[in-house]
Parts: structure tokens; sequence; C-alpha cells
């Protein structure tokens, strides 16, 4: 995680908001799952368009509101996620706001690792090793 992500952790913990709380420690529940080599598929780890710009989101459905974490991958098995932006803000596929999300993350991509360039790779279970498959739900 980029200090932008734990920034936005460590706030939520501090937060007085019982229910802000309990959302950001599912995601870090989430989080702590997908790192320990939990099962993962396209419900919670999908590959942006253009895949091309190699922008991923880790995706946190429940409690609501629903969470989006921007990443990019370093090597293969090896995700840094930048930031996380709730959900209903980005609107639909085609919104802007997805394309203001991805440059944030590039940002905070370059700030953390410089100007290397992501990992690249022809098909999903390449960047996700072990458990991953384009069909599996995370079964926590």
């Amino acid at each position: 995680m980029t200090n932008r992500l734990v920034g936005q952790m460590d706030a939520a913990r501090d937060a007085t908001d019982i229910k802000r709380f309990a959302r950001w420690e599912a995601l870090s529940a989430e989080i702590t799952y997908f790192v320990q080599n939990g099962r993962v598929g396209l419900e919670i780890m999908k590959w942006l368009e253009p895949r091309a710009q190699e922008h991923w989101e880790f995706r946190s459905v429940r409690p609501k509101p629903a969470l989006r974490v921007f990443g990019r991958f370093a090597a293969a098995g090896v995700f840094v996620a930048t930031h996380a932006v709730e959900r209903a803000p980005l609107g639909n596929k085609n919104h802007l706001n997805w394309e203001f999300a991805k440059l944030e993350s590039e940002d905070e991509w370059r700030c953390a690792l410089g100007e290397r360039i992501p990992f690249s790779a022809a098909d999903y279970e390449s960047y996700i090793t072990g458990d991953a498959a384009e069909g599996v739900r995370m079964d926590t």
C-alpha cells in the first residue's frame, strides 16, 4: 500500500463514526485475505479498460458504501494499492471520475515507485499468482 492508502485507512480508524470505522475495517480484512493468498477473481480484482494502461481495481462491496482500491502490479503477485475511492461518486464506467481516479493512481505510483513501469502480462492468472481465476468469488 502506498502512503496515501495507509493514511486513508488510519484516518478511518480514528473516525468517531462507527459505520465509517467498520466499513474501513472490513476493507482492511479483505485486503489481508487477498495478501494471504485468498482465492480471488473478477468479482474482487478487476483489470480496468483499456488494459494496456495497467490499471486495476480491488472491489470491496460490503458493507455500504462500496469502495474501490486502485492500483497496479509491480510484478506477478505484487499489487501496489494506491488509494481508495467510494464507488458511487465514480459514476458509470464511462464517467470522467474513473479517469481521474486512474490518474491519481498513476501519481501515487510515481510517488512510491518513481518511473518504474507496471508489470504487464496477457492474461489475468499471470498477475494474481496462486488461487486466481476469472470466475472465482471471495469466500471469506
